[in-house]
């Protein structure tokens, strides 16, 4: 068996084994938040439509 890919830095809030819908749903409670917390995957200090795209282009990943 293949060695599981890490995921990509930051999109990976719950520590669960995947990429899935509790992540979208914590960054959809964080949209539009002015932060540099764990949601804002670009770094730019907001949680906006880049983030989301970022971590939406990670879905269903599984982390290893």
């Amino acid at each position: 068996s293949e060695p599981l890919s890490p995921c990509p830095e930051g999109a990976y809030f719950n520590q669960d084994g995947v990429i899935g819908t509790s992540e979208v749903l914590l960054m959809l409670a964080a949209f539009g938040d002015v932060t540099t917390g764990p949601e804002d995957l670009n770094d730019d200090g907001v949680v906006n439509v880049s983030d989301v795209l970022m971590l939406l282009g990670s879905f269903g990943m599984v982390c290893g």
